[in-house]
Order: structure tokens, then C-alpha cells, then sequence
């Protein structure tokens, strides 16, 4: 047996405001990690599998997470662009 539960979330405006403002941080955080990482696999892809390469050139390597959270979060908090992504909690990014 399943059992399926069901909430309704009513936020009140404040609350809705700071939603809206976490999960954009968070979508603006999520575009620009694959920014990064959608050309690299792709030129790593363009040059085939290992053992039976079809094209020249070195595979590049793929940014990992702490590298990534590095890079997008933590540089980025201290510029002036994306200074507005330090009001998102931790966790979330």
C-alpha cells in the first residue's frame, strides 16, 4: 500500500518575494555552471572515444563541483554583477 500526501503552500508576500529571490540565484548559478561545462564536453566529444580517436588535440578536462562552486560562487559574490547572490543562503547555492 501507498500512501500519497498533498500540502498547498500559502506563502505570504514577504515570504514569496524571498523565494522568488533564492530560486533565481540559484538558476543564475545552475546557467552558468553549464556554461562552463557544456564546451568542454563538447570538444571532448568532437574528439571521440580514447582508444579509437578520430580527430587530434588534448581532451580537456571537465570542472568538478568544488572547482565550479569555487569559480561561480565565491568570485562572483565579490564582484559588482553578481554581488546580489551573497543574500541567498548558503545551502542553496
Amino acid at each position: 500500500m501507498q500512501l500519497r500526501y498533498q500540502y498547498r503552500v500559502s506563502p505570504t508576500p514577504a515570504q514569496a518575494i524571498n523565494a522568488r529571490r533564492v530560486f533565481g540565484c540559484k538558476r543564475v548559478v545552475w546557467n552558468d555552471a553549464l556554461s562552463r561545462i557544456k564546451p568542454v564536453k563538447a570538444s571532448n566529444k568532437l574528439l571521440g572515444n580514447p582508444r579509437r580517436r578520430t580527430a587530434e588535440g588534448p581532451y580537456l578536462r571537465v570542472p568538478k563541483n568544488p572547482d565550479l562552486s569555487k569559480e561561480l560562487i565565491t568570485t562572483a559574490k565579490k564582484t559588482q554583477e553578481r554581488a546580489w547572490l551573497s543574500d541567498a543562503p548558503v545551502g542553496v547555492l
